[in-house]
C-alpha cells in the first residue's frame, strides 16, 4: 500500500473523532445552530473525501467509482468552509455599540492614562480647572 493511503486513513479517523466531538459537545456550543450543522457537514463532506483518497491510493476502489465523491467534496469543501468562516466572524462582532462606544473607550483609556502619568510625573493628581 502506498504511503499517501496511510495519511488519508489517518485524516478519516481525525474526521471522525472530530465528528464525535462535535455531536458530543452540540448544546454547550455559544454559537448559533447553524454552526455546528456546519461543521459537522464539512466534516462529513472531508471524511469521504479522504475515503475516496483512501480507496485510490490504496488500491482497493479500483472497480467503484469513487471519482465522483472526491471530485463532489474537492468542490464544495471550500465552499462549506467559507461558509463557518462567515458564521465564526458573525458571531464575534468586536464593536457591538458601534463606533460611538469605540471612541467613548478610547476618551476614557486616554483620560486614564493622561491622570496617571501626570501622577507619577508630578506625585499629585491631575485637576481640570488648572
Amino acid at each position: 500500500m502506498h504511503p499517501v493511503a496511510y495519511i488519508e486513513f489517518v485524516s478519516v479517523l481525525a474526521c471522525l473523532a472530530a465528528i464525535a466531538f462535535v455531536i458530543r459537545g452540540w448544546k454547550r456550543t455559544g454559537f448559533l445552530r447553524a454552526v455546528p450543522i456546519l461543521l459537522l457537514t464539512l466534516l462529513l463532506l472531508m471524511m469521504f473525501y479522504g475515503l475516496a483518497l483512501f480507496l485510490e491510493w490504496s488500491g482497493l476502489g479500483e472497480r467503484l467509482r469513487w471519482h465522483f465523491i472526491e471530485d463532489f467534496a474537492s468542490v464544495f469543501i471550500p465552499f462549506i468552509w467559507a461558509f463557518v468562516l462567515y458564521a465564526i466572524i458573525n458571531f464575534i462582532k468586536p464593536l457591538p455599540q458601534g463606533f460611538d462606544g469605540l471612541n467613548r473607550q478610547i476618551r476614557i483609556l486616554l483620560d486614564d492614562f493622561l491622570h496617571h502619568h501626570h501622577r507619577t510625573q508630578t506625585n499629585r493628581p491631575l485637576r481640570m480647572d488648572q
